[in-house]
């Protein structure tokens, strides 16, 4: 029982460096956007120290550090989407596993009579429950990190940009429109409606069970 319990929270543990390693870089992104306007008029005051600014220096120098953000974007959606298999099948596995494994575990329980065994078997029920629980929260991290850019983007006054850097700003709003959606089974956000939703699945099994049990 605790080889099991040692891979599930290794599985648990990765998950979480992975999701701080992505928070971090999406804080990164944050600040690059919401720096973009104020890095823009730093390089132009270089360049008009050197010689004469022009709109054209302007609109190209705020469009570099606007593609380097979108770039820096791009390169995290890539990665999400190889992060996306391998939890989907962790998170697909545990919803089953859990589901089943705390049903079996808290009948175990009310049948039980020693209590050694109870205490190991409320402790596997932490487990497993903990585990899933992780792995919620941290679908529901990911579904924040593109709204979090979108609000930094909205505010560096796009509306007062050039045209062509107005057309790049919509073009990256609709890359943010889409959330980074973390599932199992390919259908189950992990949430914590979804969490809510095993707990009260896990408690309707464990009551069936107790009642044909009694029969």
């Amino acid at each position: 029982m605790s080889s099991v319990a040692t891979v599930y929270y290794a599985n648990g543990i990765l998950a979480v460096m992975i999701a701080i390693e992505y928070r971090d870089q999406y804080r990164k992104l944050n600040d690059k956007v919401k720096n973009v306007q104020k890095k823009t008029t730093a390089t132009l005051s270089t360049i008009t120290a050197k010689r004469n600014a022009r709109v054209v220096d302007y609109e190209k120098i705020f469009a570099d550090n606007l593609i380097e953000c979108v770039i820096h974007h791009q390169k995290l959606t890539e990665t999400f989407n190889d992060l996306k298999t391998w939890f989907n099948i962790n998170f697909s596995l545990n919803l089953t596993t859990s589901t089943l494994t705390i049903c079996l575990i808290m009948f175990c329980v009310f049948e039980e009579k020693n209590l050694a065994l109870m205490i190991t078997y409320v402790e596997t029920v932490g487990h497993f429950s903990s585990t899933l629980f992780v792995q919620c929260f941290i679908g529901e991290i990911f579904y924040e990190f593109n709204n979090s850019v979108k609000e930094s983007l909205y505010d560096i006054e796009w509306h007062r940009q050039p045209l062509c850097i107005q057309k790049l700003v919509h073009i990256f709003q609709l890359q943010l429109d889409t959330p980074l959606q973390l599932r199992g089974f390919y259908i189950y956000n992990a949430s914590y409606y979804i969490f809510s939703q095993f707990a009260k699945t896990s408690y309707s099994i464990f009551n069936l069970m107790r009642k044909i049990n009694s029969q």
